[in-house]
This record gives structure tokens, C-alpha cells and sequence, in this order.
């Protein structure tokens, strides 16, 4: 249903709201905005506030009590007249103007809006323009044409978010719904009302938001969401109830049918029979002849489903009558069409010659402007002046503010220079205190050699030159990944991604490390899934996987397991390596990526190491868009998870 009446300047409420409250101190006064008028009325108030206390209550009338709505803006008008009051006199022949609309009296409404027009136009008020923008958005809604109604209720809706009106883009959301409604967009239809309900909550208008509610359920029903719809058609009974003669009568009576309706579907006969007969009694009382006619006809449909032939002829002959009053109403309606269609033009004349008026205005004004302008020019002068001053205060608080940034971009360098620094000592500590140590074996090994080769038995040249290559193949590890890692700080090494078999790259590693695990009687086991691909720079893989198999066959006791196996979640796989090693405490976990942690600890055969490795692989894995988490345990063992993006 269409929702279409006026809204109070600002300041005119507030006086109402200020004399109300000043009159309950001497009078009892009931809670509600309607009584609070009405006893305003019989209090001494100014006649301008009286005219907009009459023109609001006569808006709350509009659906609930039309005789009473029209009586009240025939006196606000009346009054405005005889007051000079030009403003709250085009209130008033809105408000009739929305009245004729909603009860389909056209010649009504054209007069009584043409009226309200001129006036607003006088007035030059865009607010009381976009009020009448509202009504007529209803009467060409009424008659079908709903582009001409949508363009209205747009207009009308930039002109109240501008001037900042929620109740009034709370209306033109409301009704706006209700056309696309009309139109079959449901869809639209239920976008726009739940937005408008959103505003409606907000300003505390009960009458506004029980048509948001009944237009909400005439959309759910259309969308076959039967249960979403009887629960908005509950809620404005329910309203209806609290509100009396308050209420929005014409969306009570759109509810009462459309509850009829989901009655019907769904074979509960009596409930069907009982709303329909409360909707018809409503629309007679108030007049409302298309929701009379349509009751009727829902309600002939009733009796021939139970078989009534007598009844539903009877229901038949109102259904009727219903429909040649809306028939001789709709032809006279013509002729206030083809009156209104003559006004509207007139009217365009009228605003033309009004701006034409404003036009001459403004000359008048650049005249005077320009007067000013001679009167100002030393004031100028002067504040051109004071400008200069000011700019060059100003210019001197930017430089000092440029070289204060300056000073703290230089400590930032230093800082970052001295970590640098830092890394750059520790780098040169590690290389100094774990390469020396193996350097010093290999001399040692081929001294011996040298010196002691002839008094050595075969095999304990075999054994001393299997331990040196032992030793020189360690030591080659630990300086490719002291190389790596040098290159990783200073930015050198490029990475470059590709699809990679995981096993094939695993089997690989694990052809490397067998020999040194069989020395230690550990039992390596792969367990990746077959078909376990990641996307990720090959050479960078095949060193995370060799450092974390090497750092599980160092620290792993002699019989342990190394067991590699694979997870797929969520677009990612996971490479698990797990040891049933020494374990590390939460110490030695919390060091164990940091340069600080770098100490490399000896392995349960001796095995010594940089402790780059595991900073290396955490590098390569975040280089690869991956991470790398440890889970360990005291003695128990530990568990090196590398999660890699997946490629299907």
C-alpha cells in the first residue's frame, strides 16, 4: 500500500513538542503523539504552531479517520489563510490533496495539489515540492503508469536524503516497494521495503512502518514464502490492536485478505472465512472500494469451494456493486485527470514566470554585491596581508616538521645498519666457530695420513679415509647452506615457482640419506599420498626437505624412525617430517628460527651442523607463500610441518 502525507518543518515540531510539555505541567496529558495534540489544541499556543499541530494530526488521520483528517486541514487552512501563514496554508491542501488520492477522488486531490504547488513554489520550498512530488508518485501509481511514479518518488527521495529527512525517505522507500510490487519485481520490491524498514525503526513511526510490514507481506506471498509472510501480516495485527484509531486501517485491511489467502492454500477454511469477513466489514466502514471488491471476490471463491451456490452468488452481487462504484468513480475521475493534466500546465507557466522573478532578483543582488566589493577592497588588502604572514609561519613549521621526518628516516637507516651489523658479526661468529671445527678434523685426517700412511694397515686406511670422507661431505653441507643463507640476506637468491611431485623429490632426498640412517639402524618410511603435488621453487624444496631429513637423522637415536607423510586441506598440503628424536624443551623451540638460536647442538653420534639449516628452510618456505611450524616433545620426538599451496 502507498503511504503519502506530510511532514512538519523541523522547528515547527519542536515549538509543538516545547508547548506541549510546558502545558503538561499544569494538565495531564496521555502518552501518545496524537493525544498530546489534541490536548496542545486546547491549550494557548501561537496560531502558526496551532496550523502545523492541525496539519499533523490531520496526517495521522489520513488512514485511520479520513472525516477527521479533513476536517482538521480545513481548519489548519482556514486559519494559515486568515493568518497570512502561506507555508503551513500549502501543508494544509497537501494533506487534502493526499487524502482525495487515497481514496481515489481525483478531482479532489488535483485541485488541492495544484493549490499546495504555487504555494511551495512562492515559497521557493523544495522540501513542500518534494512532499507533492510523493502524492503524485501515488495518483500515477493508481493509474498504471509506473515509470512517471518511480521518477517522482526518486526525486522526491535526493531532495529528503539531502535535507537529511529519514521519515520522509522512510515514505519514499514505502512506497517505492509497493510499485515495483505492482510491477512483478519482487525482488526489488522486498530489497527496497527491508531497506526503508531499517529507517522506519530508527524514528519511532508506528503507522509508517505497519504498511512497511503489510507491503512485506504482498511480496513474500508473491515469492511463495507463505510462512516469511503470515509472520509480517501477524505484525500488523498486532499493531493494529495497540494502535485503535491510530492505525493505518487501509494496510490492516490488504492484510486481512492477504491472510485469507494463506488460509486458503493452505485448506484451513474457517480462518479464510473469518479474515475475509473482517476485511469486508473494515472496507465498507472506511470506504476502501478495490480492497472491497477484491474481499468479495475472495470471498465468492470461499462459498463455491464449500459448495454455498446461494452465499457466493450473494458475495457475487457485492462484488458487483464494489465494481461499478470503482467504474462511475473512475469516469468522473477522467474529467480530474483531464483537469489536472490543464492545471499542471498552467503551473509550468507559473514556475517559469517565478523564475524569471528570481532572475531579476539575483541582478538586483550582484548590484549590491558589487557596492560591497568597492566598500571591501582595504579589508582585502589587509587580509591578504595577514595571509602572507601566516604562509610564512606556516612554510617555516613545514620545514622544521620536513627535517624532523628527515632526522627520524635517518635513525630508522642507522637502526636498520646496525641490525645489519649485527647479522653480519653473527654471520661471521658462526662461520668462524662452526666451519673452523670440521677444517681442523680434515687437517687432522690428512696429517695422519701424511705422516703415518706407511705404518698403517690397509683397512685402517680405508677406515680413516671413509671418516675423512665423512667429514669433508658434512663439512660441504654446512657451507652450501652458509652460502645459501648469505645469499637469502642479501637478497640474491630469485625463487621461481613450478608444479612439483613431492615424492619424486622425496625419493630423491631419501636415495641421499640412506646410507648415513642405516649407520644408525633408523628406519626411514615415506607415507606422501601418490598423487601429492605443490607449487613451489623445485631447488628450494629439495633443500627443505635435505635439511629437515638431515636434522631428524642427526638428532634421532640409534634404531628411532623418520617418517615423511602428506595432508591435503583446504588448497594447501602439508609435508610432516617426524622423528622419534632427543625432542626440544619450550626454550630451544621459541630460538629455534632466530639468528640468536643458531648454536647448532651436537647430534646423538656426534654430528655437528651451522644451525643455519632450519633458518634456511623457514626462509624458502615463506619465499614459497608457505609456513613452517615445529611440534616437539622432550625425548619423545618432533614434527617439522611444511604447508605448501597444492596444484591441482
Amino acid at each position: 500500500m502507498w503511504y503519502g502525507y506530510s511532514v512538519n518543518m523541523g522547528i515547527n515540531r519542536f515549538i509543538i513538542f516545547l508547548l506541549f510539555n510546558c502545558a503538561a505541567l499544569v494538565s495531564t496529558a496521555q502518552s501518545t503523539y496524537v493525544d498530546s495534540l489534541e490536548n496542545l489544541l486546547n491549550t494557548s499556543i501561537p496560531d502558526t504552531v496551532k496550523v502545523w499541530a492541525l496539519n499533523e494530526l490531520s496526517r495521522e488521520y489520513i488512514y485511520g479517520a479520513p472525516e477527521k483528517s479533513h476536517a482538521m486541514a480545513t481548519r489548519s487552512q482556514e486559519l494559515a489563510r486568515q493568518i497570512g501563514y502561506s507555508r503551513g496554508e500549502a501543508y494544509a491542501y497537501r494533506v487534502m490533496a493526499t487524502l482525495g488520492a487515497t481514496h481515489d477522488q481525483y478531482l479532489t486531490y488535483s485541485e488541492n495539489l495544484q493549490k499546495a504547488i504555487r504555494l511551495f513554489i512562492g515559497l521557493k520550498d523544495s522540501i513542500g515540492l518534494a512532499n507533492c512530488y510523493i502524492t503524485e508518485a501515488v495518483v500515477y501509481d493508481r493509474q498504471l503508469k509506473f515509470d512517471q511514479s518511480i521518477n517522482y518518488y526518486s526525486q522526491a527521495m535526493t531532495i529528503f536524503r539531502n535535507a537529511k529527512m529519514e521519515e520522509r525517505v522512510a515514505v519514499c522507500g514505502n512506497n517505492l516497494g509497493f510499485v515495483y510490487y505492482r510491477m512483478g519485481h519482487y525482488k526489488d520490491a522486498e530489497k527496497t521495503l527491508l531497506e526503508a524498514v531499517e529507517i522506519s525503526k530508527t524514528i519511532n513511526n508506528a503507522s509508517l512502518l505497519m504498511g512497511m510490514y503489510d507491503n512485506l507481506g504482498l511480496v513474500y506471498s508473491k515469492l511463495g514464502e507463505a510462512n516469511m509472510a503470515h509472520e509480517y501480516f501477524e505484525k500488523v495485527i498486532i499493531m493494529h490492536d495497540e494502535l485503535k484509531e491510530n492505525s493505518n486501517i487501509e494496510a490492516y485491511v490488504e492484510t486481512l485478505i492477504g491472510l485469507s489467502d494463506i488460509y486458503y492454500e493452505r485448506d484451513q477454511l474457517d480462518k479464510q472465512k473469518y479474515y475475509l469477513d473482517l476485511a469486508i466489514e473494515t472496507a465498507e466502514k472506511f470506504q476502501y472500494l478495490e480492497l472491497l471488491k477484491q474481499a468479495n471476490y475472495n470471498l465468492t471463491v470461499y462459498h463455491m469451494h464449500t459448495g454455498d451456490i446461494k452465499k457466493a452468488y450473494q458475495a457475487l452481487k457485492r462484488f458487483d456493486v464494489a465494481d461499478d462504484s470503482l467504474t462511475l468513480q473512475r469516469t468522473r475521475n477522467e474529467a480530474a485527470i483531464i483537469t489536472s493534466v490543464i492545471n499542471s500546465a498552467k503551473l509550468e507557466t507559473d514556475f517559469e514566470n517565478a523564475q524569471d522573478n528570481i532572475s531579476k532578483q539575483e541582478l538586483v543582488i550582484l548590484q549590491q554585491q558589487r557596492t560591497l566589493i568597492a566598500v571591501a577592497i582595504i579589508g582585502v588588502l589587509f587580509i591578504i596581508l595577514l595571509v602572507q604572514l601566516i604562509l610564512v609561519n606556516r612554510s617555516r613549521r613545514a620545514m622544521n616538521q620536513a627535517m624532523a621526518q628527515h632526522r627520524i628516516a635517518i635513525d630508522a637507516k642507522n637502526s636498520e645498519l646496525e641490525k645489519l651489523n649485527q647479522t653480519k658479526d653473527k654471520f661471521f661468529s658462526v662461520v668462524a666457530h662452526d666451519l673452523r671445527s670440521p677444517l681442523n678434523s680434515l687437517l687432522g685426517f690428512s696429517t695422519l695420513l701424511v705422516k703415518h700412511a706407511d705404518s698403517m694397515s690397509k683397512e685402517e686406511i680405508q677406515k680413516m679415509g671413509g671418516q675423512l670422507r665423512d667429514a669433508v661431505s658434512n663439512t660441504l653441507k654446512m657451507t652450501e647452506n652458509l652460502i645459501l643463507w648469505a645469499r637469502s640476506q642479501m637478497k640474491d637468491e630469485k625463487t621461481k615457482p613450478e608444479p612439483v611431485d613431492v615424492n619424486s623429490v622425496l625419493s630423491e632426498t631419501l636415495k641421499v640419506f640412506r646410507e648415513a640412517a642405516a649407520k644408525k639402524e633408523i628406519e626411514l618410511d615415506n607415507k606422501v599420498v601418490d598423487d601429492a603435488k605443490v607449487l613451489v621453487d623445485k631447488d628450494h624444496f629439495s633443500l627443505i626437505l635435505r635439511n629437515l631429513i638431515n636434522n631428524a637423522i642427526k638428532y634421532t637415536k640409534i634404531g628411532g624412525k623418520i617418517c615423511v607423510k602428506s595432508k591435503r586441506q583446504n588448497g594447501s598440503t602439508e609435508i610432516i617430517v617426524e622423528d622419534t628424536g632427543l625432542g626440544m624443551d619450550e626454550d630451544t623451540l621459541n630460538k629455534l628460527f632466530s639468528l640468536d638460536g643458531t648454536d647448532s647442538k651436537v647430534g646423538t653420534s656426534g654430528e655437528r651442523g651451522t644451525g643455519l639449516g632450519l633458518m634456511l628452510c623457514k626462509e624458502f618456505v615463506e619465499r614459497n607463500k608457505g609456513t613452517l611450524k615445529v611440534e616437539s616433545q622432550k625425548n619423545v620426538g618432533s614434527s617439522f610441518i611444511v604447508t605448501l599451496p597444492s596444484f591441482n
